[in-house]
C-alpha cells in the first residue's frame, strides 16, 4: 500500500499504460476506475522509454484523484522496466494488472512470471492487428496471447479470431458499452456538415493518409469544409507535412485528443473511420451517441454493430476515391446524413449500455482478484 494511504479492504486493480497510451481507451478507462471506484482501488502504472509521451494521460488520472505511479528508462530496457512496474505493484499491493496494448501485454505476461501472486487481464481490441504482425514480433505474441490468463473482448470477431488459434481460455466477451453518458442530448441542427473528423492513433493501419486524399477529391466542390485528426502516432510528423506541402495546412488540422470526446463534435460533423482493422472505435461511439453521420472503411468487425447504408457509408478499405465519393453524398444530400445518424443511434443504444457494461467489468474484476 503506498506510504500515506488509508487501509481499506477494497481490492486493489493496477492499469498498465506504456508508451503507445490509446487516449480514447485512456479516457474510457478512466471513466470506469471512477465509477468503480466504491468497489476497487485503482492505481496507474505509466512506463516509457522515450521521454514523456504518455505525460498527457498520466495527468488525467492524477487529476482524477487516482494514484499515478512512473517507471521511466531513458533507454529501452525493458528489465529495468519490469523491475521498476513490479516494484510500483508491490508499492500498491495490487492484486491484478490489466494491460491494454501488445507491448503491455507481453509486459504483463513477464509480470506474471515473476510475481505470480498478481492475476493478469489482458483488454483486447483489433485482434486483425496481431494477425498482421510479421517474423518475429508475429511469433513471440501469438505465443504471449496463448497464455492470456484472463481476457476481455469488444467484439465477437476479435474472440472468434482469438478462439481460432488458442484453444481453452478464460475468456469475457464485455462490450464498452458506449461513451459515458451515450445518447445525452442532440446537437443543434445546422445548414449542413462543416466539419470531417477522425479521432484515434495516426498510424498508416488507421488511414489518415487516405482521409487527406479523399479530402482533396472534395475540397473542388465544397470549399467551406475543414478535416479535424485528433491524435497522436508515428505518421502524425509526416502527414503535417505533407498537408503542408499541398497548402492546406487552414483546412487539415492536427489537435490533441480531449479527455471528454464529445467536446470535439461542437460543430455539425461527419465522423470517418478510415481503419483497416478494429470496429467500434470510442471516437466512433461519441459520433453515434450525438447524432453524426458516419463513413468508415468496411471490415468484418464493424459490422457487428453498423449497416452499410441504413446506419453508415461503408467503403472498400484503403480506396481514398470511394471515400471521398461517400463524404461527398453526405455533404451533398442533408437527408441522408440525417438518416444514418439517427438509425446508427438506435443500433447502437440497443445493443451497447455503459450502465450493463459497468455492472459486467465489476463482476469479472471482482472474480479475477479473488484468485489471489
Amino acid at each position: 500500500m503506498l506510504e500515506g494511504s488509508k487501509k481499506t479492504d477494497k481490492k486493489r486493480l493496477a492499469l498498465i499504460f506504456g508508451d503507445s497510451v490509446n487516449k480514447e481507451l485512456a479516457g474510457y478507462i478512466l471513466h470506469l476506475a471512477l465509477d468503480l471506484g466504491d468497489e476497487f482501488e485503482f492505481a496507474a502504472v505509466f512506463w516509457s522509454t522515450r521521454g514523456e509521451r504518455n505525460d498527457d494521460v498520466a495527468k488525467w488520472f492524477a487529476a482524477a484523484g487516482i494514484t499515478v505511479l512512473r517507471v521511466v528508462e531513458k533507454k529501452h530496457l525493458l528489465l529495468k522496466v519490469v523491475k521498476g512496474v513490479a516494484a510500483a505493484l508491490d508499492l500498491q499491493g495490487a492484486q491484478a494488472v490489466i494491460t491494454f496494448c501488445p507491448q503491455d501485454d507481453f509486459l504483463g505476461y513477464v509480470i506474471k512470471k515473476i510475481r505470480p501472486r498478481i492475476q493478469w487481464i489482458a483488454f483486447v481490441r483489433g485482434m486483425d492487428a496481431v494477425f498482421r504482425l510479421k517474423g518475429i514480433k508475429r511469433y513471440f505474441y501469438k505465443r504471449i496471447i496463448q497464455r492470456l490468463p484472463w481476457v476481455v473482448f469488444e467484439s465477437e470477431h476479435d474472440k472468434q479470431l482469438m478462439q481460432g488459434g488458442v484453444g481453452h481460455q478464460r475468456m469475457r466477451m464485455i462490450h464498452s458499452g458506449g461513451i459515458k453518458k451515450i445518447g445525452r442530448g442532440d446537437l443543434k441542427k445546422m445548414r449542413g456538415p462543416e466539419k470531417i473528423i477522425f479521432i484515434g492513433d495516426i498510424e498508416p493501419c488507421h488511414g489518415c493518409a487516405d482521409l487527406i486524399k479523399a479530402y482533396t477529391f472534395i475540397k473542388p466542390t465544397h470549399p467551406h469544409v475543414t478535416v479535424a485528426i485528433y491524435g497522436t502516432g508515428a505518421q502524425r510528423f509526416e502527414l503535417v507535412q505533407r498537408v503542408a506541402s499541398l497548402g492546406l495546412s487552414e483546412k487539415i488540422r492536427f489537435l490533441e485528443t480531449p479527455l471528454d470526446l464529445q467536446s470535439v463534435f461542437s460543430d455539425h460533423a461527419i465522423y470517418v473511420q478510415p481503419y483497416s482493422f478494429q470496429g467500434l472505435s470510442f471516437g466512433l461511439q461519441a459520433a453515434v451517441s450525438l447524432k453524426i453521420p458516419v463513413v468508415a472503411y468496411d471490415q468484418e468487425a464493424i459490422r457487428e454493430f453498423l449497416t452499410d447504408e441504413e446506419s453508415a457509408l461503408l467503403v472498400k478499405a484503403g480506396d481514398a476515391y470511394k471515400l471521398g465519393h461517400a463524404l461527398a453524398r453526405i455533404l451533398n444530400e442533408g437527408a441522408l446524413g440525417a438518416r444514418l445518424a439517427k438509425t446508427a443511434r438506435l443500433q447502437l443504444s440497443s445493443r451497447l449500455s455503459y450502465s450493463r457494461a459497468l455492472a459486467e467489468y465489476s463482476v469479472f474484476f471482482k472474480v479475477v482478484s479473488s484468485y489471489v
